[in-house]
């Protein structure tokens, strides 16, 4: 195996993954908001990582579209102490967009639309 892709390897392998939104995910402070991809995680200031696992049923409204009702998501992430095992915490939107796991509540604050929709969140402690 050459040098380069060695190291490339051993990044790919440690990296703890990807949060956009202009937040420095290893700083992780309470209050923070992060928006990640399914599957995308988030070191937290306690290295607790929070993973976005991603969308288990959607029933809302399309934009665009004409509903009886709005409709309902169920979201899922994991939280996951340093050493500890992960807890799993489901987010149902509208109706309770609050969760807690872990040590820390979790609050969705928006959730795109498609295959692999972003979920936007905000932590507190």
């Amino acid at each position: 195996m050459s040098r380069s892709l060695l190291v490339a390897t051993l990044l790919a392998m440690t990296a703890p993954g990807c949060a956009s939104g202009g937040e420095d995910p290893a700083a992780g402070a309470p209050g923070g908001e992060y928006t990640l991809q399914p599957g995308e995680r988030v070191g937290l200031a306690d290295d607790t990582a929070l993973r976005y696992v991603g969308v288990m049923s959607d029933s809302r409204c399309p934009p665009g579209a004409k509903c009886i009702r709005a409709g309902e998501a169920e979201v899922r992430f994991e939280l996951t102490p340093q050493g500890g095992p992960p807890t799993t915490v489901d987010v149902i939107t509208p109706d309770a967009p609050t969760a807690s796991g872990a040590g820390w509540r979790l609050e969705l604050i928006s959730l795109e639309f498609g295959d692999a929709p972003a979920a936007r969140v905000r932590l507190d402690r």
